[in-house]
């Protein structure tokens, strides 16, 4: 079942035929890499949808909780137990140094040295003031929802498929320019 529909949108979606116009030719090749990059580009979408849901639903409710509670000194910092994430694993990924929530964040009382391991049961967590802008807005709420990524995703294959059934007259349209400025 699913090899027969790949095949299909291999051979009627996803296809550009090889066809020879006046000023040029569009080979069997030329048309595999135009279904590449079409391809390519409409899945990159899709992930780039993804990783933004991401961001926004999982890192983000860390960010937004601590913005929620005003921890934007050291004085004011909590740790991940008191904000609900200490058993959150992705939480603690992203925190460590490099990861994207400690572009963001900072801890009230740095370990010592910089490749000090992170004591997540008591380290305290803060968003400083100069970052706070950024947080609220890398991290915001609007467009994390499922329905989002689902909605983008059909678009994007929508765009690809139209752009599969409009290249034939683009390229119909280019040999007619080509024909005129000749």
């Amino acid at each position: 079942m699913i090899k027969e529909l790949l095949t299909f949108l291999d051979t009627q979606v996803f296809h550009v035929n090889p066809t020879s116009y006046d000023h040029f030719s569009l080979t069997e090749r030329a048309g595999h890499n135009i279904k590449n990059v079409v391809l390519g580009l409409v899945f990159g979408m899709i992930l780039a949808s993804i990783a933004t849901y991401y961001t926004r639903a999982v890192q983000g409710k860390f960010v937004r909780e601590l913005l929620k509670r005003e921890c934007l000194s050291p004085e004011t910092a909590i740790t991940l137990r008191e904000c609900g994430f200490f058993c959150n694993p992705t939480i603690r990924r992203e925190l460590k140094n490099g990861g994207a929530l400690s572009k963001v964040t900072a801890l009230a009382e740095p370990s010592k040295g910089a490749d000090a391991p992170i004591d997540f049961l008591s380290a305290r967590f803060y968003i400083p003031e100069d970052e706070k802008y950024r947080a609220e807005f890398r991290f915001r709420d609007q467009g994390s929802k499922l329905f989002h990524v689902i909605l983008i995703s059909i678009i994007c294959i929508a765009a690809g498929v139209a752009a599969f059934r409009v290249l034939p007259s683009l390229l119909g349209l280019a040999d007619g320019l080509i024909t005129l400025l000749s």
